[in-house]
């Protein structure tokens, strides 16, 4: 990754990891979704957790 000294550069540099933080993150809540439900709870994942954010 580029180091960049200017506000605007950082400012969009922190935005894009966000950006791509959220969209990694709604692509493994997908694909946990998609698991079956008794590996679901073999893992102790639950799709309707209170810690979800859309």
């Amino acid at each position: 990754m580029i180091a960049t000294r200017n506000p605007i550069g950082r400012t969009l540099e922190r935005w894009a990891m966000a950006y791509r933080q959220r969209r990694r993150r709604r692509l493994g809540e997908r694909i946990m979704n998609d698991l079956p439900a008794s590996l679901q709870r073999d893992i102790g994942w639950s799709p309707t957790g209170p810690a979800r954010h859309r």
